[in-house]
């Protein structure tokens, strides 16, 4: 008896205001229904799960020609890691370190890697600390001089595999990003307010 009681005076508040009670309850079931039936569901659930792949944050949906649905997605926040640099996919090496682009020689082997002349040191920091110079890795152009063949990093996860790596995706959700130690960032560049026009004094 007292649910019925609460349900009844429920609903004649809606009935006060007859607008807000369509658009709460009637419209959007009306357009459950409607993009159900044009489309069906599962049109909207790849759309939906395209965007989970990519790491969007929000998705717009609309009609695009008549025929099909598209759909928007923005990136409203990324996962920066304890080092201060956003959190990126890559390619995890045989060492353990991400993969990076190098020079193959000749004869099969990398060659023009970076080194420390004069000290030891695994990166230039410790280098210039020991006393060495730093001898940075020849770029593309550099590896074609010495007739060597580019071997660029892995983009996917395909390519990693091939190669022998492991694919190590950036996080796409706060609990995958504090999982890895990040912070969760919202990105102020998407989510910042467009400049209101500035009107001309009469």
């Amino acid at each position: 008896r007292s649910l019925w009681k609460l349900t009844w005076t429920e609903a004649k508040l809606f009935l006060r205001e007859p607008w807000a009670a369509f658009f709460t309850l009637i419209f959007p079931l009306g357009m459950l229904f409607l993009f159900g039936s044009i489309y069906g569901i599962r049109a909207l659930n790849e759309l939906l799960d395209n965007a989970a792949e990519l790491g969007g944050t929000h998705v717009f949906v609309n009609l695009g020609n008549g025929q099909e649905l598209r759909g928007e997605v923005y990136c409203c926040a990324y996962c920066e890691l304890s080092n201060g640099m956003p959190d990126e996919d890559y390619c995890q090496g045989h060492d353990g370190k991400p993969e990076k682009a190098y020079c193959e020689g000749p004869d099969g082997e990398p060659m023009g890697m970076a080194y420390c002349l004069g000290a030891e040191g695994a990166d230039a920091a410790e280098c210039v600390t020991n006393g060495g110079k730093w001898i940075p890795p020849i770029d593309e152009v550099g590896c074609d001089v010495r007739s060597g063949r580019w071997i660029p990093r892995s983009e996917d996860r395909t390519e990693c595999e091939a190669r022998g790596g492991i694919w190590r995706p950036k996080a796409k959700d706060q609990i995958s990003c504090e999982a890895k130690g990040g912070k969760w960032v919202l990105n102020e560049d998407v989510l910042r307010f467009a400049p209101s026009p500035v009107r001309a004094k009469d």
